[in-house]
């Protein structure tokens, strides 16, 4: 078995910055003045220094940046500002993984790019983006006439004289053909692939290493319970068993089939997420299927047509038992999640795909 939540910090990893910033023990509380001469700047895209740092103010900046210890040796994650708001969003709720390394205070500036945490133990962080930026500097424009460096020389043109073939107009016209129904079928290609593709941007923008305020995490926003579904997490009796909650603190086979390691391993690779997605999905067709709510595919109901895509893109946001309630009330019974987003719309949004892949597995 392997936690989740592993515990000894990898020395090899690497934590990059987004753009110019520094980073110093600077307390607000005693006037900025630090309590050593912890005070160094790093430029865009530079790495952060671990010798530096404590082991403290360093597990802070793993933790900022969605770092985790189960990482690989040439891991390297960017620090960005949208990590200090997420993570001050996340600071003190369910999902907050700063207290496992001791942080008592958490204050941050998103418009300034500040960010002030404090241990307790009583070392402070201080992270500050963007910091003695110069204006570029500009240069007088010239009002000299441009001149080309390359003069153009007129050189009689060259023309193969090699006598090839001309098509006929009906092979030209069946070649054009071909080219057309090619290009359809590239931009029309509405398989699993995109289907997938639309639904992780529509989950977290793109983003697989995101985890929301409710502890779901990565492309498709999924939490401990799809991982159990499909043979990956699991809790003890002693825990509490409830996969709804969360937070994580599971575990999870050495035997399971997509190689994942940590939660760390799972949200910082997309492919292992999508296959995980792929398989769940066909777990939620099959309950969908038990509970024959596929009979209303063709269907339309509050002015949605009812598809096989829009079934499952459904159940991914309320449940099987969510998109029941509302077909088997015709409507009337529209389910929303915990933001409040109707199961109509993702029926709607998500229509059309051939996601046989899925559905005849």
């Amino acid at each position: 078995m392997t936690k989740f939540n592993c515990e000894e910090s990898n020395v090899n990893y690497k934590i990059r910055v987004e753009k110019q910033c520094t980073i110093s023990n600077k307390d607000p509380k005693k006037n900025n003045k630090p309590d050593n001469t912890l005070s160094y700047a790093l430029s865009t895209g530079q790495t952060v220094n671990k010798s530096k740092l404590s082991k403290t103010q360093y597990k802070i900046l793993e933790a900022l940046s969605s770092a985790n210890d189960c990482d690989t040796d040439d891991d390297i994650d960017i620090l960005t500002i949208r990590d200090l708001i997420h993570a001050k969003n996340r600071f003190g709720t369910s999902t907050d993984v700063f207290r496992e390394i001791g942080v008592k205070e958490f204050r941050c500036d998103a418009k300034a790019g500040v960010a002030n945490i404090t241990a307790k133990n009583g070392e402070v962080l201080r992270i500050e983006f963007g910091l003695n930026n110069k204006p570029a500097e500009t240069k007088p424009v010239s009002t000299a006439p441009k001149t080309s460096p390359k003069t153009s020389v007129n050189k009689p043109e060259t023309t193969n004289k090699t006598n090839t073939p001309k098509q006929t107009e009906k092979q030209k016209s069946d070649t054009q053909t071909t080219k057309t129904k090619k290009s359809k079928q590239t931009t029309n290609k509405k398989n699993v692939d995109a289907f997938l593709i639309a639904l992780g941007n529509r989950e977290s923008s793109g983003n697989h290493k995101i985890m929301n305020k409710y502890g779901y995490v990565g492309l498709y926003q999924v939490g401990e319970e799809a991982l159990h579904d499909v043979g990956v997490y699991y809790e003890t009796k002693q825990m509490g068993i409830n996969y709804k909650k969360n937070d994580w603190k599971g575990y999870i086979s050495d035997r399971n089939k997509y190689g994942i390691t940590c939660l760390s391993d799972f949200m910082h690779n997309p492919s292992k997420q999508k296959a995980v997605q792929i398989d769940f999905k066909k777990i939620h067709w099959q309950y969908l299927k038990n509970l024959n709510l596929t009979q209303f595919v063709g269907k339309t109901i509050k002015g949605v047509r009812i598809t096989q895509s829009g079934l499952l893109a459904g159940a991914h946001l309320v449940g099987p038992g969510g998109v029941r309630d509302f077909l088997r009330s015709n409507g009337k019974n529209d389910v929303t999640d915990a933001n409040g987003t109707p199961v109509s719309s993702y029926i709607k949004k998500f229509a059309g795909y051939d996601i046989k892949e899925i559905t005849q597995a």
